[in-house]
């Protein structure tokens, strides 16, 4: 669908949803499915419906993947030929086995970038690859080398004001409930990502980083409003170098931002929206426009928009969607260039044939 249109063409691919532990019948939201365009050739890629599978469990659905024909993304007909039949790897001879939570981004030479995490909750990596309009190349690992048994990383890739910014929180076994702790930063001037990965004070970090406490920057759950972060800290990084991170900690909402002058965090939790909660939006629920910080999320299942000057906690709602007849249950916030704020939406309800909306907010900006 043309973002100002109001049809949609649609194409149904043959691969059956496997389903929570292999019953198809019932949905497991772990097994998203994400759509990725390569600007280079405008071919379209899917990345779907994998939870830590290996091909042991699942020998033809472990990993699966499509890529379109250069062009098919502006396609005049969109018919299930734009496409080549799915396949179990980006690049041949690479391992993508227990594979969960793929995340396209597109760097600004329009080069597609995938992250993903290789193994399980507690026991993981973060991975990457890159697709320059040709081929997809070698898996490149983040965190870890080798995995650890005790704990794993949360988080993901950003390309933000000319630099590729990694983020994640530590989820650990430690206990019977796994826990996130903390928000671990590195970041590089390199666009593919393979060298001069440095920690936030400029000092040189090698990938993949064995020990996670070298790129600590922030403990959420050291500020005496509780122990328990469930889901990792949503974060961005503005223009003028300010870095804001947006947590929930046993159920209250906090607000870390540091300016590029501070030498720390400020934490707050007085005038921080605490309705938006980061369980029902997938990978963020905050990002930035020219040195202002929006949060984006669900209150009461209502697609809410709030925003603050970067480097402050003055945050004011722009919108919420009040008119909506139903409300979501979760969903996905994207940015189509410097003006529209997309959400893309699952209704809330028990049923087998759940509504998927799309909300296109157009953001206007005061001279």
């Amino acid at each position: 669908r043309h973002i100002d249109g109001e049809e949609w063409d649609t194409i149904q691919f043959p691969h059956r949803h496997i389903g929570f532990r292999g019953n198809p019948a019932i949905g497991d939201a772990h097994n998203w499915i994400v759509v990725g365009v390569c600007p280079i050739n405008e071919t379209v890629h899917l990345l779907y419906d994998m939870h830590a599978y290996t091909a042991r469990e699942h020998p033809d659905n472990f990993f699966n993947y499509n890529i379109s024909v250069p062009g098919g993304a502006t396609a005049e007909t969109w018919e299930l030929d734009l496409f080549h039949d799915k396949r179990n790897y980006l690049r041949r001879g690479e391992n993508y086995e227990r594979v969960t939570y793929p995340v396209f981004n597109v760097d600004p030479d329009g080069n597609l970038f995938v992250k993903w995490r290789f193994g399980g909750s507690s026991n993981g990596n973060l991975a990457m690859a890159h697709y320059n309009g040709e081929e997809w190349s070698g898996n490149m690992l983040l965190t870890f080398g080798g995995g650890n048994p005790r704990y794993g990383p949360y988080g993901g890739i950003q390309f933000l004001n000319d630099k590729l910014h990694l983020g994640f929180a530590i989820r650990t076994n430690a206990t019977a409930t796994p826990l996130n702790e903390g928000f671990h930063y590195a970041y590089t001037e390199d666009p593919a990502g393979r060298t001069d990965w440095r920690r936030l004070n400029g000092d040189p970090v090698s990938l993949p980083v064995a020990d996670y406490s070298l790129l600590n920057i922030a403990e959420p759950t050291a500020l005496g409003v509780g122990d328990r972060m469930v889901f990792l800290p949503s974060w961005t990084i503005t223009e003028d170098g300010s870095i804001h991170l947006y947590a929930v900690v046993s159920g209250t909402n906090v607000h870390m931002f540091r300016g590029p002058d501070d030498d720390e965090f400020t934490a707050v939790t007085d005038g921080v929206p605490d309705g938006i909660m980061s369980s029902q939006v997938y990978d963020g629920v905050i990002s930035t426009r020219d040195n202002i910080v929006f949060l984006h999320g669900l209150e009461d299942g209502k697609v809410t928009l709030y925003a603050t000057p970067a480097g402050k906690n003055e945050w004011v709602r722009l919108f919420i969607d009040e008119e909506a007849p139903d409300r979501y249950n979760h969903g996905r916030f994207a940015w189509l260039g410097e003006d529209y704020l997309v959400f893309y939406g699952q209704h809330a309800g028990a049923s087998d044939s759940l509504p998927l909306d799309v909300l296109v907010i157009r953001v206007e900006r005061e001279e």
